[in-house]
C-alpha cells in the first residue's frame, strides 16, 4: 500500500494533509486489516505514552486501550476471512470470527503466537459489545469491577498481536498470488 500522508507546504510551515486518494483501490479485506492495524498501533501507542508517563495511568486510558484491541481483533479477522471470501457474511462477535479463521485458516503458518483465545472467548460478564465502550451495562450494572492491568505485560501481549497481524496477513497474501 502507497502512503496516504501527503506533505504539502503552506508559506514557511508545513502543514501534513491525510486523504483516501492512494488507497481507493484496496479490497474490502484490506480496507479491514489496515484498520485493525490501525486500531491495534493506537492501543500500543497509548499503553506506551502512560508507560512513559506522558498520558495519565488512568482506568479510563485503559478501558479505552481494551476497546481499541478487542476492535482491532474483530476487524483483523474479518479482514482474512475477506480475504478468503470476498462475500463472508460480516458479524461483531469474536468467537464466532475466529472459529471461522481456525475453520478456513487451519495451516500452522496462520496460528496466532500471542494468546488470543482467551480474548476471543465469551464472557456473561463481560459482553464484547459493551464492555470495553462502556462503564454499565443495559441494566446499570458496573461492568469494570476488580479490573486491573498491568501496563508492560499489556505492551507486550499488544506487540506480539501486532507482529501475528503482520506475519499472518503476509502468509495469506502470498498464498493468494
Amino acid at each position: 500500500m502507497r502512503h496516504d500522508v501527503k506533505k504539502k507546504y503552506l508559506g514557511k510551515e508545513k502543514v501534513s494533509f491525510i486523504t483516501t486518494q492512494d488507497i481507493d483501490e484496496n479490497s474490502q479485506a484490506e480496507h479491514f486489516v489496515n484498520h485493525a492495524l490501525a486500531y491495534l498501533e493506537s492501543a500500543i501507542f497509548l499503553l506506551d505514552n502512560i508507560e512513559q508517563k506522558k498520558f495519565s495511568e488512568s482506568f479510563y486510558h485503559a478501558q479505552v486501550t481494551a476497546f481499541l484491541f478487542q476492535h482491532s481483533l474483530e476487524l483483523f479477522l474479518k479482514g482474512a476471512l475477506l480475504f478468503h471470501s470476498p462475500n463472508y457474511a460480516k458479524n461483531h462477535e469474536p468467537n464466532g470470527l475466529y472459529e471461522d479463521y481456525k475453520k478456513i485458516y487451519c495451516d500452522k503458518q496462520y496460528d496466532f503466537n500471542s494468546q488470543i483465545e482467551l480474548a476471543v472467548k465469551n464472557d456473561p460478564h463481560r459482553p464484547y459489545s459493551i464492555y470495553a465502550r462502556y462503564p454499565f451495562d443495559k441494566k446499570d450494572n458496573y461492568l469494570w469491577e476488580n479490573f486491573s492491568l498491568n501496563v508492560q505485560r499489556r505492551l507486550e501481549f499488544l506487540n506480539g498481536v501486532l507482529s501475528d497481524f503482520k506475519r499472518i496477513i503476509n502468509q495469506i497474501k502470498i498464498s493468494k498470488r
